[in-house]
């Protein structure tokens, strides 16, 4: 069986690194066998979702420097960078980069290792664990590596309440800090209480990291609003019959988009959004490819009454009709 050197890897996000990788093969590589790897969507765009980093093996002191060599000295790769989507393979992809190292001088041993080094890079800005692809002479290994970017400190604190609520009916109340780059913080909050908008306690003082929800009841009818800190929530109809408004975001892209990153979008969506309901509308002509797992997570992670999923895809149909989502 192929092994690989680490099996996880963690990072802050966007910060400047050097990602190096181990590879020990299980069976000799003779000349005209390869190496792929393929790193996440979220690893490969540069500075926003715009642009793509441009992996190159020229200059090593410039951006997105790669190189790849193993034990022995003699032994040479030739390298190359082809589109492809992450998760299906398909050649239809905005960041999505399979590097190829081929083998053209000397023999790699069995067990030997074979090194790639993607240095001069900067780490994901999203903050999440996700997979690196990697393959011998085309066999996939088994269990990919892992690679996890951890967020930064709060910057920005939100508290998120229903829109309407019935008097002396429990309603959840979500506590969420976020970087700079909108993940759920670092950030450890010690002993500060939840109250009304007067400064009347409502809770007992609450500790936590990054986010937690918890339980609340008004009792008096009319708008109100909840303080965390120096904290205001969004207002609160307090009424007999509460119906919203409901708030949710029906055009996100993701992993499975040919321009998208992020693989808990949903979980994001909800969790540190705070929303009721939420739409993946991913590219047709590349969610086609993952139709099937689209479907899966809709229906794993819709939770009638708390949050809701809705199928979706984008169609961008040329000029003059434009782009058009369904769902």
């Amino acid at each position: 069986m192929h092994s690989v050197r680490p099996e996880s890897w963690e990072f802050v996000v966007s910060q400047a690194v050097d990602v190096i990788l181990e590879l020990a093969p299980a069976h000799a590589i003779e000349p005209g066998g390869s190496i792929e790897c393929q790193f996440p969507n979220s690893w490969l765009a540069r500075e926003c979702q715009s642009f793509t980093k441009q992996l190159q093996w020229d200059d090593a002191a410039a951006d997105d420097y790669i190189t790849v060599f193993a034990a022995d000295s003699a032994c040479r790769f030739e390298l190359s960078v082809r589109e492809r989507e992450f998760d299906s393979g398909e050649p239809v992809s905005r960041h999505g980069r399979m590097l190829t190292a081929t083998l053209v001088e000397g023999t790699v041993p069995a067990g030997d290792v074979i090194t790639i080094e993607w240095r001069n890079t900067t780490s994901a800005w999203i903050a999440e664990t996700d997979s690196v692809y990697v393959a011998v002479n085309g066999e996939r290994l088994e269990t990919l590596p892992e690679i996890t970017t951890l967020p930064l400190e709060a910057v920005a604190v939100r508290v998120i309440a229903p829109s309407a609520v019935r008097p002396g009916e429990p309603f959840e109340v979500l506590i969420v800090s976020l970087d700079e780059f909108d993940n759920c913080s670092s950030s450890c909050f010690e002993s500060t209480s939840l109250a009304l908008a007067d400064g009347t306690p409502l809770y007992e003082p609450l500790s936590f990291r990054g986010a937690c929800r918890v339980q609340v009841t008004l009792e008096q009818e009319g708008i109100q609003r909840l303080r965390f800190g120096d904290v205001l929530s969004n207002a609160i109809r307090v009424t007999e019959q509460p119906a919203g408004p409901y708030w949710g975001d029906i055009h996100i892209h993701t992993c499975y988009s040919t321009d998208g990153m992020g693989r808990r979008f949903y979980e994001y969506a909800r969790d540190v959004s705070g929303l009721d309901f939420a739409a993946a509308a991913d590219h047709a002509e590349s969610v086609i490819y993952n139709w099937e797992a689209m479907r899966g997570i809709n229906e794993r992670l819709n939770d009638p009454g708390r949050f809701v999923t809705i199928l979706g895809y984008e169609n961008a149909l040329s000029y003059p009709s434009g782009h058009h989502n369904s769902y």
